[in-house]
């Protein structure tokens, strides 16, 4: 029914409007306008390029790859529009999700920049290494479990 899978599971079955169920309704776009006008204007991409940016989105960091105070920034926005939103961030932007469509787009705030930054170089090293080569947590104690 949708482009995207990963968020499809979140929909419900049914469609709270019309009572139809959702396979039968026709496919639609899970891109919204109004995500496609910030898109523009908040990143500088053009019209064309709004789709493969909201698709590469999908594969930016969850809420759950944050701490301290950007992590904080992140729930406060989920508290702020709904227990329907979910986020993923890229390097670049928040992108927010609502019932699995693309609602909008957030520029990261400045102070938080640096510290999305590191992040993403954070996890991009330890994707590199793999979870194999790492030591246990009780080896740096004599210890190996």
């Amino acid at each position: 029914m949708l482009d995207n899978p990963e968020i499809a599971l979140d929909l419900p079955e049914v469609d709270p409007e019309t009572g139809a169920a959702l396979g039968d309704l026709p496919e639609q776009d899970w891109v919204s306008d109004h995500a496609v006008r910030r898109i523009r204007k908040r990143l500088g991409l053009p019209k064309k390029a709004a789709q493969r940016e909201a698709e590469r989105a999908l594969d930016g960091a969850e809420v759950s790859d944050f701490v301290g105070q950007f992590r904080r920034h992140l729930d406060w926005l989920r508290h702020r529009h709904g227990l329907g939103a979910s986020y993923r961030v890229t390097r670049n932007a928040i992108f927010a999700f609502q019932y699995g469509n693309l609602a909008t787009v957030l520029p990261i705030p400045v102070q938080y920049r640096n510290t999305v930054h590191a992040q993403f170089e954070r996890m991009q090293k330890s994707e590199s290494v793999g979870s194999a080569d790492l030591p246990h947590r009780t080896e740096h104690l004599g210890e190996t479990t």
